[in-house]
């Protein structure tokens, strides 16, 4: 009965830390802008859950959102701005006349897949390795290259999670920190394809020589 209650209370616990990461994770994107950093932190945080023994929240939670603030700042903005453009270029497109209309709209279709997939990976990369901008999408395209169709699954599942968020707004208190925990886990996953070691190989040969690698 002891064995019980312990993984009960286990369970209770593992159920309540991922509710509050989820809800501090809410109410600090709140603002709408702090969205980016919030969702880093977000991925820092379950890392420190994953190799440590703590199962604190608040304090690694304010640490990586201090520390990547400015950098997430500058990809999610510009990453959005991407995406609004690809997203206008699309409907765009069904206006073209002719027989260029469906090589253009094919074009832009597999670009935009290929923005989704490295969607999938860019808070994780960011999160886990410190480098530059570019390094950031270098690496997310590496990562969505080495596992193409679990990354494009996956980028489909959470534009079907925003849809159904967007009717039922309380879902992202109950799945945000589940699915950040599964798309840290792919992340890990493509990670593992490069070298056993862990993130070496052809994602650290990308990097400056002075980027630490996070692992």
């Amino acid at each position: 009965m002891k064995i019980l209650d312990s993984r009960l209370y286990r369970l209770a616990e593992t159920i309540t830390n991922y509710f509050l990461l989820n809800l501090l994770w809410a109410l600090l994107s709140l603002p709408l802008l702090t969205v980016y950093p919030a969702t880093v932190a977000l991925f820092s945080v379950l890392r420190t859950w994953r190799v440590g023994d703590s199962a604190e929240i608040v304090g690694p939670f304010f640490a990586a959102f201090r520390a990547k603030l400015g950098q997430s700042l500058l990809l999610g903005l510009g990453w959005t701005a991407i995406g609004i453009v690809l997203g206008v270029d699309l409907l765009a497109s069904r206006q073209i006349p002719g027989a260029l209309a469906l090589p253009v709209l094919v074009a832009l279709g597999l670009i935009t897949l290929l923005y989704c997939q490295l969607s999938v990976f860019l808070f994780p990369t960011i999160a886990h390795i410190r480098t530059t901008p570019p390094g950031v999408v270098r690496n997310a395209f590496l990562l969505a290259l080495s596992q193409p169709f679990l990354s494009l699954f996956a980028a489909l599942g959470l534009i079907a999670l925003a849809l159904a968020a967007y009717f039922l707004p309380f879902l992202p208190l109950l799945f945000a920190s589940p699915v950040a925990y599964g798309l840290d886990a792919l992340f890990r996953r493509g990670v593992a394809r490069f070298a056993p070691g862990g993130l070496s190989g052809a994602i650290e040969e990308l990097n400056a020589p002075d980027d630490e690698i996070v692992d």
